[in-house]
């Protein structure tokens, strides 16, 4: 891993940091005015995760001669833990926990957004697999990015983390206010 790699890395861990305690914040506010405005925040903070996602996606990698198409799951997968040494194996260990990483805040920001839906964690993961498939499609189309079942896969684990950490959250955020009362 060279050094941008690692700055990269670590920009992406402050922001999941930071965005994670902000909406965990956001999500304990239930009373009138400040829930509005935390909504309202949580709103522009998804409109905000849109235009960061939409700028990793596709305007920062130069399209390709022709698109290209993986249709083999668990590939990536196969290549970076199975037996044997493969060619980049750290790198694709590293895309697919980078994948993860960069789809755990719409996870945890459409769970709060959703939190009184019928069912939210697969409303959220409905999200989380369309936003992906969405992705791969015009990926595909544009001849940028690789279009493959695996992120497919790794886009809706990272949002389904994502979400599953927000429950912990309020989860915890539960019982510290059980125990102070």
């Amino acid at each position: 891993m060279n050094i941008s790699s690692e700055v990269h890395l670590l920009s992406v861990l402050i922001f999941l940091a930071l965005s994670y305690g902000f909406v965990l914040f956001a999500d304990s506010c239930r009373e009138g005015r400040k829930e509005r405005v935390t909504r309202g925040l949580l709103w522009a903070m998804l409109g905000a995760y849109f235009v960061i996602y939409a700028w990793l996606a596709f305007f920062i990698r130069p399209p390709e001669p022709a698109p290209r198409l993986v249709l083999r799951l668990f590939w990536s997968y196969l290549e970076a833990f199975g037996p044997g040494l493969s060619v980049d194996r750290l790198g694709l260990a590293r895309q697919i926990l980078l994948n993860w990483l960069v789809y755990m805040p719409l996870g945890y920001i459409l769970m709060s957004l959703l939190r009184r839906a019928r069912h939210p964690l697969l409303c959220t993961l409905l999200g989380g697999f369309g936003l992906s498939l969405l992705t791969e499609v015009a990926q595909y189309l544009s001849r940028r990015g690789l279009c493959e079942l695996d992120d497919l896969l790794d886009n809706t684990l990272g949002c389904l983390l994502g979400a599953l950490a927000l429950l912990a959250g309020r989860w915890v955020i539960r019982r510290w206010r059980e125990k102070r009362s």
